[in-house]
């Protein structure tokens, strides 16, 4: 028998408890998600069929956080997914036989961190790390002798290479951003 009470709360948003072990999810639009203990939204299901889809970065006030395995179905062939999200499990996109590409609000570094899976044939677009000049997402010392031969013109930095470098956001690279990068590389 179906232990599962059902409320419609109202359009497009419902709310399931199960029985079995007093746990509840919620829908709103096409996310099904639940709140954690931390009062942080968990996506749980995507049901919807659209091909391009965006996770939401907070949902009915609650932060987006995590995304759980098998999130995604088969109609899914891009994601956008928010800075917010700190965790996704390896197979959350397991079922996207069609997934092209992520575009990840946050920086590599955190993406990293939020999903340790792998995706073949599937591009992730970040946001740069600020102070990564070598595009490795993390700043090193690499980066800080980059930004040194910039400045002493024994090397020339890219366009993107200068935005990277540019610490302060002060439309130059000086001794000021080495300073900065040294700082960020020694205290984590």
């Amino acid at each position: 028998t179906d232990t599962n009470v059902y409320f419609n709360v109202r359009d497009a948003y419902s709310i399931k408890i199960n029985e079995d072990d007093n746990t509840e999810t919620e829908q709103k639009g096409t996310f099904v998600y639940r709140i954690n203990e931390d009062y942080q939204a968990v996506i749980l299901k995507y049901k919807g069929n659209e091909a391009n889809i965006e996770v939401p970065e907070k949902i009915n006030g609650y932060p987006v956080t995590e995304i759980t395995d098998e999130v995604f179905n088969e109609s899914v062939e891009t994601v956008k997914i928010p800075e917010t999200i700190t965790k996704i499990d390896d197979n959350a996109f397991a079922r996207c036989e069609k997934l092209t590409t992520v575009y990840y609000s946050g920086n590599s570094q955190q993406w990293n961190e939020a999903f340790t899976g792998t995706l073949e044939d599937v591009t992730i677009n970040c946001e740069p790390v600020k102070g990564a000049i070598n595009s490795d997402g993390k700043s090193s010392i690499i980066d800080v002798v980059l930004a040194r031969a910039h400045i002493v013109k024994t090397k020339t930095l890219t366009e993107d290479q200068l935005v990277l470098a540019d610490m302060n956001d002060d439309n130059k690279v000086n001794i000021t951003d080495v300073v900065i990068m040294r700082s960020i590389i020694v205290n984590g």
